[in-house]
């Protein structure tokens, strides 16, 4: 008898026959009567319900199958000395669904089901690092969407399989760049307010072509554009009204010369090659691939507001409680954002703006279950490896995306069950094959549009996707070691390897972000809080950047950061209360300041290290002054001869070494449970690493706590200084800054600043030359020609001895390193 897979993969959802029992049944069954291969699992212990697996074994059941089928409970009889007593009538309706060829054919799902989400847990594609990465990324975007909000400028955001944490080592990542200067709304109330340097817009649905809208502008500053550009260029008119064409994105969005980008649709894609970063450190480069990447960005412009063409969405009625009603409330408020691209189906595309639910759609993949992840993930995986060949791009991974949203609003969450994957997956590709024999794929929230285009997504293709998607259903199996290559050398592997497999790929994914932590912050963004010398005006938006930072979790080092600027500002508030014969003793300004500097004085090695040390020197505080500088210089030359680049990829390395040697899971579950117990509930890298460090200390060897260590307790930055601080720099320290009138602000290598400092220390309080001499030597063999720091920090170097010896008097030493500091600014 032949098997009708759509049928099949929509009737019988399950991998094995499930029923609803009464608990006197469940009774009978414990004490021994009923049937003897049933597997009894009580899922509920208030209902009245319980569930039960009926396991089929081989050939010798199919006469107790067909009597199941063909007879009432009364008639059942004994088949292989099995006595069926007593049968509810559910059973026999659930097992009614199916024929009996096809029970047999999927007897063993469970089993291949079970095998399947465990190999894709130990890639990486457990739900826990899932998790990890999901997190990672929205704590990335929430930074920048503070940042800039205070700046007052676009923002960036990662979305797509990167934020999803389901990205591949081959994808590319997907960034939308919302712009800060334009307005939407859905309709005008009074009084409107017209807001200089913006563009502000009505929003008009397209009724023929769905999912897409025009912008009518209502106001439009000239001031927007550049003085060389016709805002005709960017607006276009019909029917007596102007609007806004999506080609506004070329100026909004334009990436920068030393990219490479071509524009596709509404994205520009960025071909990013990897380069030798200038600076010693290659803080950003640790986890760089060796080959190209690939950014798509998109420019949108965003709106607070739901539109009323994903109305029904709100309202619809589903099979299933997904998403939930405290999930879609939660989605209605995050708005939408529109793409700058238009249907290619229309004549006035050029005026056109996509309807797209980014957080929407992040919010709702957050969501998901174990089971539920693994399916989009064979989707997107299956669409890379097979259907690209097949399909091309009318087939995309927002494509598979969509079909998954559609399947779980057919299924409860009983349905999406780990032993039960296999025939989950098959359901989500008989949904995509309903689809494509259609040629109609229903956006998720405005169902009436259309994702597949009609006259790219020709018969031909149609066909030859459906062929494919056939065949994948009819064997499964074969189909799942198609699109999963290493899958088959898995098979013999035992559940506990892999269970240990996932746990130890969790633990590295954790220490990988934990880490990488230090490189994505943006550091560099923070220092555009610095717009101007305006000391009240900085620290207006370094506190309000504070105030908001204090929400978001893993922001430690952002905080201790900002806390650090606040410090010196308020140091430099002080030294003009001073030049305006104030008494500062007891001024509100030194309480922020002594407040602050004790705040970051943990923050990291060496840049807050530093900072601090700048204005104890200045302001006389003596031996907490030399306690800090030394913590820096203490440390040795030899300890700033490598990276800490360097020292951190070592770390890593052993830490990976470690972890693959370990035989049982044993040994990393004191890691685990840091992770679970004190990492993911205070979110603080530096109450971690302490953790580790208390353990360590107790005689517990720890994987990866050299890791943390290296990251969070001995990396070291450079020091930076912005024009707003010159005021507390010593003199050689401000002729680096102002040496060039375009500079904004200056970098110091932390030794031979921290050296500098030191010196500077000796020659304010020290009684003998002594000390004087012992920093200059070092300083002398730090900047030697056989030093492998940056031809500029020597140059720095050079001229910090000069200012030295000229301090000596001993101004033949200050010009012969002046004269070299010439020649390597030559260079």
């Amino acid at each position: 008898m032949s098997i009708n897979s759509n049928e099949f993969y929509e009737n019988f959802y399950v991998s094995y026959l499930i029923s609803v029992l009464s608990k006197e049944f469940i009774t009978q069954l414990s004490r021994g009567e009923g049937i003897r291969h049933a597997d009894v699992q009580l899922r509920s212990k208030t209902a009245n319900i319980c569930f039960t697996r009926i396991t089929i074994l081989g050939i010798i059941s199919v006469g107790k199958i067909w009597k199941l089928l063909t007879k009432g409970s009364d008639d059942a009889s004994s088949t292989d000395g099995v006595d069926i007593r007593w049968l509810d009538t559910s059973i026999k309706e659930e097992i009614g669904k199916c024929t009996i060829e096809q029970v047999l054919c999927f007897q063993n799902t469970y089993d291949e089901s079970e095998h399947l989400s465990m190999y894709l847990n130990a890639n990486g594609k457990s739900l826990p690092s899932v998790k990890l990465l999901q997190k990672y990324m929205t704590r990335a975007n929430e930074v920048k969407k503070i940042i800039c909000g205070v700046l007052g400028t676009s923002r960036d955001a990662i979305v797509g399989s990167a934020a999803e944490g389901l990205a591949t080592t081959d994808s590319d990542v997907d960034v939308i760049k919302i712009g800060h200067t334009f307005e939407v709304f859905d309709c005008i109330r009074e009084p409107f307010n017209m807001v200089a340097g913006h563009c502000q817009s009505i929003r008009q649905s397209e009724k023929r072509h769905p999912g897409y809208s025009k912008l009518s502008v209502i106001s439009l500053d000239c001031r927007f554009f550049e003085d060389d550009v016709s805002k005709y260029t960017f607006t276009g008119k019909k029917d007596g009204k102007v609007y806004l064409k999506n080609n506004v994105k070329e100026i909004i969005n334009g990436p920068d010369s030393t990219k490479h980008y071509s524009i596709h649709g509404p994205a520009f894609n960025h071909v990013i090659y990897p380069q030798k970063p200038n600076s010693h450190q290659d803080d950003f480069y640790i986890f760089q691939r060796n080959e190209r990447m690939s950014a798509d960005v998109v420019f949108c412009i965003g709106s607070n507001q739901w539109p009323d063409e994903a109305y029904e969405w709100i309202t619809r009625i589903r099979a299933s409680d997904w998403p939930t009603r405290k999930l879609v409330d939660h989605i209605i408020k995050t708005g939408y954002l529109l793409a700058g691209v238009g249907n290619k189906a229309s004549h006035e595309s050029e005026l056109q703006w996509r309807i797209s639910f980014n957080e929407a759609e992040q919010l709702m993949i957050e969501s998901f279950n174990e089971t539920q992840i693994h399916c989009i993930f064979l989707l997107k995986l299956m669409k890379n490896i097979s259907l690209s060949n097949i399909a091309g791009k009318n087939i995309t991974s927002y494509s598979m995306k969509t079909v998954m949203f559609w399947c779980l609003e057919k299924k409860q969450d009983t349905f999406w069950q780990y032993s039960n994957l296999v025939v989950c997956f098959c359901f989500c590709v008989t949904k995509l094959k309903s689809f494509v024999k259609r040629g109609f794929l229903p956006n998720y929230f405005i169902r009436n549009r259309n994702q597949f285009v009609a006259k790219e997504f020709t018969s031909d293709i149609q066909t030859r996707t459906l062929k494919y998607l056939e065949g994948f259903l009819k064997d499964p199996k074969a189909g799942l070691r198609l699109i999963l290559p290493l899958y088959r050398k898995s098979e013999d592997c035992q559940m506990p390897i892999m269970h240990y497999s996932s746990q130890l790929n969790f633990i590295l994914r954790w220490l990988k972000l934990m880490i990488t932590d230090e490189y994505i912050y943006p550091f560099e963004l923070l220092l555009e809080l610095y717009d101007g010398c305006n000391i009240h005006y900085i620290s207006k938006r370094c506190n309000e950047s504070l105030n908001k930072l204090m929400n978001v979790g893993y922001t430690q080092p952002l905080i201790k950061r900002l806390q650090n600027y606040l410090g010196v500002l308020q140091y430099i508030l002080i030294k003009e209360e001073k030049q305006k014969g104030k008494d500062s003793a007891d001024s509100n300004a030194r309480k922020k300041y002594s407040e602050y500097m004790k705040l970051s004085a943990s923050g990291d090695l060496t840049h807050n290290t530093l900072r601090i040390a700048t204005c104890y020197l200045d302001d006389g505080v003596k031996e907490k002054c030399l306690n800090m500088i030394r913590t820096v210089t203490d440390l040795g030359e030899d300890f700033f001869v490598r990276t800490a680049a360097d020292r951190l990829k070592e770390s890593i390395q052993r830490s990976y070494e470690e972890l693959n040697n370990h035989k049982t899971v044993h040994d990393i579950e004191p890691v685990i449970d840091i992770i679970n117990n004190i990492d993911s509930i205070y979110k603080d890298p530096y109450r971690t690493t302490e953790k580790f460090e208390e353990l360590k200390a107790n005689g517990q060897l720890l994987i990866g706590y050299d890791v943390l260590i290296n990251a969070w307790k001995r990396y070291y930055f450079d020091v930076t200084f912005m024009l707003a601080e010159l005021p507390v720099l010593p003199e050689p320290a401000a002729v680096e800054l102002l040496i060039d009138k375009k500079q904004t602000s200056v970098t110091f290598h932390p030794f031979l600043y921290g050296l500098l400092l030191e010196y500077l220390w000796h020659k304010k309080y020290g009684p003998e030359n002594k000390g004087k001499e012992l920093v200059l030597e070092r300083m002398e063999n730090y900047v030697s020609i056989a030093s492998n720091i940056p031809d500029k920090q020597k140059a720095i170097g050079f001229n910090f001895l000069a200012f030295c010896y000229s301090l000596q008097k001993e101004n033949q030493a200050a010009e012969r390193y002046r004269y070299i500091d010439l020649i390597l600014e030559e260079k």
